[in-house]
């Protein structure tokens, strides 16, 4: 599209956020938060315990971080787009068959499927495409696009708990293979671009190519920064977000319909909390347009931490209410600062493959995360331990984010 007045053409970088923001919502509505409305009528339909369906998330977080280095080499050789839209297909594939399943064997055969599909339509090829198009407003623009996954998190948890309520978990399945070949799949086909220059632009729509020392050609590649403490602090760090994310995401609607909720209201409540987290996106994408990124990771993960709290008393409206809150908005706003503060220790040189091993810890947390919460539950027959254990990782993460210093290659370009 070219503007009228003055004959250039317009910049395509908030066409392919608002893309992105898209797909990351109904990717992330069935694929990232929907599993935990299925937690109780999986555990009723194979007669297991709790434990036992909460491996199920665990083998999908397991695979998705042995998959996730190789997501990061597939982006940064082949571009974010065709990891999109390879992702997808899987997703689709992925959920036909669970729709289908009959046995407890299959249902982890299909759960680690899933996590092979997820990352590579997930946040490693997105957050690698809003890092080339934007470098001056790349908090405001990685911000909007994660604001999909509160979106998300707002209905589709709600629906979901309607639709197996009143038709059952395999119709759920069906429905959520659908909404992927006809939302993501082609928005991802028809918008999506992976670099400026493949349409004759630059980053941020400037006239020229930016050259600075955050330009998407600069940074550090793999071998230095795993050589780096920056690289191990940020991989620790983001096991002990995941633990935290896991136990409280996945459990909590289960939590609360342990304590009289129907399984809609379940759902919705979670969707609540994940609506308010849009706050916390957009919030901390704007901030770490002016503040260091680390220091508002750093923020968001004390906060993580300190609002966990307020479930030790599920049953309180008002606690719940803090809750929704204050973890609302510290998980959305970690969430859109991770890319951020990866880019910020290390450059878009080579972030795709330093990005993908770094997620290696977030999903090991979170498979972790999901088994302790289940297992903990089996053991207390409560959630009291298990969110005493999220809290304390989300301000051991907070700590330890404070400690992060840029790798000395990247200090040195950046004089």
């Amino acid at each position: 599209m070219r503007n009228v007045l003055n004959g250039t053409q317009s910049f395509r970088g908030w066409a392919i956020v608002g893309a992105a923001m898209v797909i990351m919502a109904v990717v992330g509505g069935f694929g990232y938060y929907a599993p935990s409305v299925y937690l109780v009528p999986l555990q009723d339909f194979f007669n297991v315990n709790r434990t036992a369906i909460s491996l199920g998330s665990s083998f999908t977080s397991l695979f998705a971080g042995i998959a996730a280095p190789l997501v990061g080499i597939f982006v940064d050789r082949f571009g974010p787009r065709r990891a999109i839209i390879l992702g997808i297909a899987g997703l689709i594939i992925g959920f036909l068959a669970l729709s289908r399943m009959q046995l407890l064997w299959h249902y982890y055969a299909l759960t680690a499927f899933q996590g092979l599909a997820l990352p590579f339509t997930g946040l490693i090829p997105h957050q690698a495409l809003i890092g080339l198009w934007f470098v001056r407003r790349r908090g405001r623009a990685m911000g909007i696009t994660m604001a999909g996954l509160g979106l998300d998190g707002l209905l589709f948890p709600w629906i979901n708990g309607l639709v197996i309520e009143h038709l059952g978990w395999r119709p759920a399945y069906l429905i959520g293979a659908a909404a992927f070949a006809a939302v993501p799949l082609t928005v991802a086909w028809g918008l999506l671009s992976d670099r400026p220059e493949d349409t004759g632009q630059h980053p941020d729509g400037a006239p020229a190519q930016i050259i600075q020392s955050d330009s998407p050609a600069a940074g550090v590649t793999l071998p230095v920064a795993v050589r780096s403490l920056a690289f191990w602090g940020m991989a620790l760090a983001m096991v002990l977000y995941a633990i935290n994310n896991g136990i409280l995401t996945l459990q909590l609607p289960a939590m609360m319909q342990g304590v009289g909720m129907s399984l809609d209201q379940a759902g919705g409540l979670l969707g609540l909390m994940l609506g308010v987290s849009v706050i916390g996106r957009l919030g901390a994408g704007q901030l770490t347009d002016h503040l260091d990124a680390r220091k508002v990771f750093a923020i968001m993960m004390t906060c993580m931490g300190l609002g966990a709290l307020p479930l030790l008393a599920p049953a309180n409206p008002f606690l719940r209410a803090v809750f929704i809150l204050i973890y609302g908005i510290a998980q959305g706003g970690a969430a859109t600062t991770i890319p951020l503060t990866v880019q910020s220790l290390f450059g878009m040189k080579a972030f795709g493959k330093i990005y993908g091993w770094i997620v290696v810890g977030m999903t090991l947390g979170f498979s972790i995360g999901n088994f302790l919460g289940g297992r903990i539950y089996d053991w207390q027959g409560d959630y009291m331990v298990a969110v005493s254990v999220a809290g304390a990782a989300g301000l051991l993460a907070g700590c330890l984010s404070l400690t992060l210093r840029r790798p000395q290659a990247m200090r040195q370009e950046a004089k």
